[in-house]
């Protein structure tokens, strides 16, 4: 009988990884070169505009009672026992608008890691594209950048994220998520873009949205890229208790929805003799797949 054979000498342990809930965490990923929020962080080109377009007024908004709906907010709020709750009550701030492609608690484990020692995200919710709107040959070389689920039906090129913590959580490890989708969704608009021969640098083109039920603040971070280093800013950060930045706080996420999905058609409109192309201006409107979307 032949002897089995003995484990490659070179071939270590494999590395710990750190959640998003350890202490290491930020540590870990700024010793990557990724840059956190703070109030010197360098800014993307299109930060003002980012900012503007998220503050839009919207018809839907302004024919509403905020007052009235910041009221059964809060008081859901209120009384809610667990993050599920939480998150039930914070998303149907959204207006009942799911045109977009989206899935709640959504793991992304297909990706590859960005970081050999950092967890992959879990994200409370994302919107993306469906694989059948991308390029059949970027798709074979960036799969694994781009297509977190393992079904066909699951989004991909995801780039809008909301994460909500209950009143039990620590703000640091809901920033901590927030950073971590941030990366992926850079990475993944980044390199289908690049693939194009599209460059990023300075652009940012993914959101995340944070709410925490504790104190009821409201958070908006973009991401982007500069000289091949991943750098997460605040765009804004808001405290729902107050009527006016309850109702900007709506806007931003309504508005930030319609954002994010231009970013995609953007993208999705490089690959040439694409099927999915539509016209550049739509009034009203947000372009997906050819379909007018009216705005809500």
């Amino acid at each position: 009988m032949g002897q089995k054979r003995k484990r490659e000498d070179n071939i270590g342990p494999a590395p710990k990884i750190i959640r998003v809930t350890d202490a290491a965490f930020q540590p870990a990923l700024e010793d990557n070169g990724v840059e956190y929020p703070e109030i010197d962080t360098p800014k993307p080109d299109n930060f003002d505009d980012l900012r503007e377009r998220l503050g839009t007024r919207r018809d839907s908004i302004d024919k509403t009672d905020v007052g009235a709906l910041q009221k059964k907010f809060l008081q859901e709020i209120k009384k809610i026992q667990n993050e599920n709750g939480a998150k039930d009550a914070f998303y149907s701030l959204r207006g009942g608008d799911d045109r977009f492609l989206h899935v709640k608690d959504y793991d992304l484990c297909n990706l590859d890691r960005i970081f050999d020692n950092i967890v992959k995200p879990k994200a409370d919710y994302v919107e993306g594209v469906q694989l059948s709107e991308l390029s059949p040959d970027a798709l074979r070389q960036l799969k694994k950048l781009v297509a977190p689920g393992r079904r066909k039906t699951a989004p991909a090129m995801c780039n809008f994220f909301i994460e909500v913590k209950g009143k039990d959580a620590l703000l640091r490890d809901l920033l901590n998520q927030a950073v971590l989708d941030a990366l992926y969704g850079v990475r993944a608009m980044h390199s289908y873009r690049a693939h194009f021969g599209a460059t990023d640098d300075r652009i940012a083109r993914t959101l995340v949205l944070t709410y925490e039920a504790l104190n009821n603040t409201f958070a908006v971070y973009c991401g982007h890229r500069q000289d091949g280093t991943y750098i997460v800013s605040e765009v804004e950060a808001l405290f729902l208790k107050k009527p006016n930045d309850f109702e900007l706080a709506i806007k931003m996420l309504r508005n930030g929805r319609e954002w994010s999905e231009e970013q995609r058609q953007a993208a999705i409109d490089l690959a040439e003799g694409s099927d999915n192309r539509v016209p550049a201006v739509v009034k009203q409107g947000v372009r997906r797949s050819g379909r007018l979307a009216t705005r809500q």
